[in-house]
């Protein structure tokens, strides 16, 4: 990790360092139910602690593109995001593990 942080943005390491530990311990949640409401999530989400998913109006949080977040869960890059949706997922880092 401390190599890619040479190489790369230092929010885009921990945020893909915090993916592979969340899958790896099994807390790496699917996208297609909100854990607040039960209910399907369609096209936009938000996520709060832990890239828990939620409908944007549920926790009245930024909504992104689902299936941008998707991807990232999938691969565990974020290669093909913006910076703006980096430092979104890093602010859901840093309030807590």
């Amino acid at each position: 990790m401390a190599k890619k942080a040479t190489r790369q943005s230092i929010k885009r390491v921990i945020v893909e360092g915090v993916l592979k530990i969340l899958e790896f311990e099994g807390r790496l949640y699917h996208l297609d139910r909100c854990v607040t409401c039960n209910k399907e999530i369609e096209n936009e989400v938000s996520l709060i602690k832990n890239f828990l998913p939620t409908h944007p109006n549920c926790s009245n949080l930024i909504p992104l593109n689902k299936k941008d977040i998707k991807e990232l869960f999938i691969s565990k890059s974020t290669i093909n995001l913006y910076d703006e949706i980096v430092d979104i997922l890093y602010s859901i880092v840093s309030k807590g593990f």
